[in-house]
């Protein structure tokens, strides 16, 4: 969602292809089924690309929604997580932190 006028914003582009690069998906979810799963995710980020906390809205399938809790965990440092998301402006980052904006796991566009 972009009600901040963000969408197409370079720095959100990047954000979505860093936390779906961390997605590992599940060798049991059938290619025709994961094709049709979508999870939406908030997140809560610092200045220093770190996730403290994020909210994501359920697939319908369990083992699709713990592939998206895990990478997001892989920015969570309270999780064990080290990746960090790089180059987030202070308005974006603002807007990501009021829950304003919304990254998508989208199955259709995401590699096996």
């Amino acid at each position: 969602t972009d009600p901040k006028g963000l969408k197409g914003d370079p720095a959100l582009t990047k954000i979505q292809e860093a936390l779906t690069g961390k997605f590992k998906t599940p060798t049991v979810i059938p290619d025709k089924v994961i094709r049709t799963l979508k999870s939406k995710v908030s997140v809560q980020i610092t200045s220093a690309g770190a996730i403290t906390s994020f909210k994501a809205r359920s697939s319908g399938n369990p083992h699709f929604d713990t592939a998206v809790k895990q990478a997001i965990q892989r920015f969570m440092p309270k999780e064990g997580g080290s990746a960090r998301l790089t180059s987030v402006p202070d308005n974006v980052r603002a807007a990501i932190n009021d829950r304003k904006v919304t990254f998508v796991f989208d199955g259709a566009k995401l590699r096996r």
